[in-house]
Parts: structure tokens; C-alpha cells; sequence
């Protein structure tokens, strides 16, 4: 096949092409990602930009106030309604989100107002990532932009935390097949097909949230089933994952 004569014209911009040199690339590494995220942000950025601004707004600084007053070794990559939060190890990503859970499930029981009150999950993935940080010597661009990168990652724990967080329960955190499969040499295989959050440290206090939330969780949802159009949530969802509330926290 004959190659395709390219005219001049086009061969004077050779050079805007974006360049890449993915020999430059540096050892892919294994890291933890939890996709963590609103639950119904498409419906209720329909309902109110306010309260969605509201909702997701606080939980972007619950993961802030987490990581500058308690100093996780973890990375955030935000995404609109959510956050990527990675870790190369278990434990810190696992603490990060301990406490970032627990703020945002005090903010569920402290609110006055059903219809102000909003719910969280996520889930966990295991394997390899390439963080935009890392790749900056891969093109003259990008070493200019490194503020641009470290917002940049890519891999299949993206994606596969992204599409495994809708079979956690409101407040929950599922486990990914690949984190509860694989692990660091220095680090136990996670178990089973959910983490509990609020066992981490099992104190009385952390029982006590539980204990709360639970109620509260009980509350919200004999109140939503009485206004699923008031919420633009689906009611046959709604039943789905007050059962997975139920399971979740009876374990």
C-alpha cells in the first residue's frame, strides 16, 4: 500500500504534535486507589446546584482537614463529586479513610434536616499506576507543567475502583477483587468483600459513630421513602441500598 503523499503545507507543522516518549516512562509501580464518592450526584446536582455545591464541597474538605491535621501519606486527585486517593501502601491509605469517614458520617448525624443530609461510599483497588508526577521527563511540556501533573494518573485500579463503589453500601467501603488478591510484599491481602471503616481503631468512640449513624441512616431513609421525587431517587435503589446499610453494618 502506497504511503499517502502529505502535502507541504501540513509538513511545516510536523512539530505540534503533542510528544510523548513513553521510553522515558519510569518503572510502573503497584499502588491502593479508593474511588470515594456522592452517592447520587447526578440527581441532585438536577435538584439544587446549591446543594450540590454544598454536599460535594464538603466532602472535598473533609479530605483536606484530614490530610493537613493528621499528615496521611496518601495522594488526592480530585474529580468533580469525588476523589481518587492513593496510597503505595495499605495502612495509611486505610487510616486516611477511617477518618475521613468518620468526619463526614458526624456531619450525616449533626445535620437537623433530612433533606440537607447527604451519603458517601467507596471502594478499593489494588495494582499498577502511573502518577503524572513521575512522567514529566517524558516531554519538554510537561516538565514546565509539574503543578498540572500531579492532578494526572492513570491505570486499571482507576477503573476498577470507579465501577466497583456502587456495590458499597451508603457509608460503606467495598473491596475490589484485585486489593482483596493482591498486596505489597510487606503488606496482608485485604479480606472479605467489604471494609469495615469504623473497626480500625474500634474505640468507643468509633462504636459509638457506628451506633448513630446507623439510627440516623434508619431515619433518612423512612423519611426518603416518603419523597423519592423530592430526591430524584429511583425507589427500587433506594430499597437496594438500605439493604446493603443493613448488611454492612451487622457484620
Amino acid at each position: 500500500m502506497s504511503k499517502k503523499q502529505i502535502p507541504a503545507s501540513l509538513e511545516r507543522r510536523k512539530g505540534d504534535r503533542p510528544y510523548f516518549d513513553s521510553q522515558m516512562m519510569p518503572k510502573i509501580g503497584n499502588y491502593y486507589v479508593c474511588w470515594f464518592d456522592l452517592m447520587g450526584a447526578q440527581s441532585i446536582m438536577r435538584r439544587s446546584i446549591i446543594i450540590a455545591t454544598n454536599f460535594v464541597m464538603k466532602i472535598h474538605i473533609a479530605s483536606q482537614n484530614v490530610l493537613q491535621k493528621e499528615h496521611h501519606d496518601v495522594e488526592l486527585f480530585p474529580v468533580i463529586d469525588g476523589i481518587y486517593i492513593v496510597s503505595r501502601r495499605q495502612s495509611p491509605l486505610l487510616f486516611f479513610l477511617k477518618s475521613m469517614m468518620s468526619r463526614l458520617a458526624l456531619t450525616f448525624i449533626f445535620e437537623e434536616q433530612h433533606i440537607h443530609r447527604f451519603l458517601v461510599r467507596g471502594a478499593i483497588a489494588f495494582g499498577p499506576l502511573s502518577l503524572g508526577s513521575t512522567l514529566t521527563r517524558t516531554s519538554n511540556c510537561l516538565t514546565d507543567s509539574m503543578d498540572y501533573c500531579k492532578r494526572i494518573a492513570l491505570g486499571i485500579p482507576l477503573s476498577q475502583a470507579y465501577d466497583d463503589e456502587k456495590n458499597a453500601a451508603p457509608f460503606g467501603i467495598y473491596l475490589s477483587e484485585c486489593a482483596r488478591s493482591f498486596s505489597p510484599a510487606d503488606d496482608e491481602v485485604l479480606g472479605g468483600t467489604h471494609w469495615e471503616w469504623w473497626r480500625q481503631a474500634n474505640s468507643a468512640e468509633d462504636n459509638e459513630i457506628v451506633d448513630f449513624l446507623k439510627s440516623t441512616l434508619e431515619e433518612y431513609y423512612s423519611w426518603a421513602e416518603k419523597h423519592p421525587s423530592t430526591l430524584l431517587y429511583q425507589e427500587d435503589r433506594m430499597r437496594a441500598h438500605l439493604k446493603l446499610a443493613h448488611e454492612y453494618f451487622s457484620m
